[in-house]
């Protein structure tokens, strides 16, 4: 995880291992972090990348960008 400076988001991004096995998609992270923090994050985007041309299409990486409430 990391903090943009200019925005001050924060940045959770999650990789499959190797790029082999698909992850859970960006909403299961933003549901799982919104769980570890509760009422005190804001999801401002998501994002997927999944891998079209392998068989099954799996996610291959997963991004969550959100804000802690009472903070920019």
């Amino acid at each position: 995880m990391t903090r943009k400076r200019r925005s001050g988001y924060y940045v959770a991004d999650f990789y499959a291992p190797e790029m082999k096995q698909s992850i859970p998609r960006a909403r299961e992270w933003e549901s799982r972090l919104k769980a570890t923090f509760p009422g005190q994050l804001e999801v401002v985007d998501r994002h997927d990348t999944v891998a079209t041309w392998r068989h099954g299409s799996p996610t291959i990486s997963a991004s969550v960008i959100f804000k802690f409430r009472g903070n920019g």
